[in-house]
């Protein structure tokens, strides 16, 4: 551990550092007892803190940090609150969490009040935390800050309310120069393939390309259900995985959005592909056409669009659908027409959660949202039957 402080000493430029490895909480504390070495990385902006399930607090020596503007927290699954250190990081302007699954507590109102610079929260897959904040707008939070929470997807939350093992989850992170990508570059063998369920791609602002390895990916990763791509806005080329829901995040805008789904080719030759879930952002006002050619997904669930206010015709092209469910869309209030809800023969199953627009519309009774839906076999609406 010396020898790397003393390496790092010698990379005045830095600006971001992850540090990953920790064996449990004893190990982590020994990390941080001298913070010299990060204090003279003084062009250091970002830091990225990979933990292990054995660590439940946090070192307030990292609170001397001053001069950080983003700071992300991942994979401290027995984590249970973050401090009141944290309101010491007074350049910070980006905080993010990910798969803190025991996390449900962030510092007092006032400490948060103090990080006067702080402009993004980003919270993902920390269920605890997550039903905390599930009915808190995307802007509305404290300070003018933009708060994120990418799964208020309330199934999701439901689906994985349980911590599971980092094993499950291999997760591939980002370089701000990588263009190309292919899955033998980041699968490091340390791992059991057998057990990967879920992967991750996120933090690639560059990537348009992820390639195939020689080895077919479904021969690698033989239990892999489910794909989750988050800030890769240019991404064009995916591998052909057989996964069977995919989660795509962190759109910026409405031109983003539809560069992305401007080839479909890549989602396409998803073949076992069952379940989409889109989670957007206030700028986007529509939805691209091209994801009615997505013919196969049997569920879209489609996540804080909260300017979005109507559903286009293109969805009565989804002919295998039978799930329906839109988390967090404020200013929706119009789905598409009743004879193009009609044509949808297997939709069996619609769920609204924290749509106020759409909600009101539908529980007026005789209203034409209403006359769309009231035959289908299953509605719901803020977690409650109504019909």
């Amino acid at each position: 551990m010396k020898s790397m402080l003393e390496a790092v000493e010698q990379l005045p430029h830095l600006k971001l550092l992850g540090i990953d490895g920790f064996k449990g909480e004893h190990q982590l504390e020994e990390y941080f007892f001298e913070m010299t070495p990060f204090l003279r990385l003084q062009s250091l902006k970002e830091l990225v803190l990979v933990g292990c399930p054995e660590i439940r607090s946090l070192r307030e020596q990292l609170g001397l940090l001053t001069r950080i503007t983003s700071l992300s927290i991942w994979l401290f699954n027995d984590l249970e609150e973050i401090s009141e250190w944290l309101c010491n990081l007074s350049s910070l302007e980006s905080l993010q969490f990910w798969c803190c699954y025991s996390l449900s507590c962030l510092p007092s109102k006032e400490s948060l009040l103090r990080l006067t610079q702080l402009r993004r929260l980003l919270i993902s897959e920390c269920p605890l935390l997550e039903e905390s904040y599930v009915k808190v707008s995307r802007t509305r939070a404290l300070n003018g800050t933009r708060l994120n929470i990418s799964t208020t997807l309330k199934s999701l939350v439901k689906k994985f309310s349980k911590p599971f093992s980092s094993r499950c989850l291999f997760a591939i992170t980002g370089e701000s120069w990588v263009a190309n990508l292919s899955i033998s570059d980041a699968y490091t063998g340390r791992l059991d393939a057998n057990a990967v369920l879920r992967m991750l791609l996120c933090l690639f602002p560059r990537l348009t390309t992820w390639m195939l390895p020689s080895v077919e990916v479904a021969v690698v990763f033989p239990c892999l259900g489910h794909l989750q791509v988050e800030d890769c806005p240019v991404l064009k080329t995916i591998p052909a995985l057989h996964c069977e829901s995919s989660r795509i995040d962190g759109f910026k805008d409405e031109q983003q959005l539809e560069e992305y789904f401007s080839d479909m080719t890549p989602f396409l030759r998803l073949q076992s592909l069952k379940e989409l879930l889109l989670v957007g952002c206030p700028e986007i006002r529509s939805l691209p056409e091209q994801l009615g050619l997505l013919t196969r997904i049997t569920r879209l669930r489609i996540g804080l669009f909260e300017d979005l206010e109507e559903i286009p015709e293109w969805l009565c092209n989804l002919s295998s659908l039978e799930l329906l469910d839109f988390r967090s869309c404020m200013s929706l209030k119009c789905l598409p027409s009743k004879e193009s809800l009609l044509r949808l023969t297997r939709l069996r199953k619609l769920v609204i959660f924290d749509c106020p627009l759409l909600k009101e519309c539908i529980l007026k009774g005789n209203c034409p949202e209403w006359l769309k839906v009231k035959h289908l076999h299953y509605i719901e609406i803020d977690d409650s039957e109504v019909f």
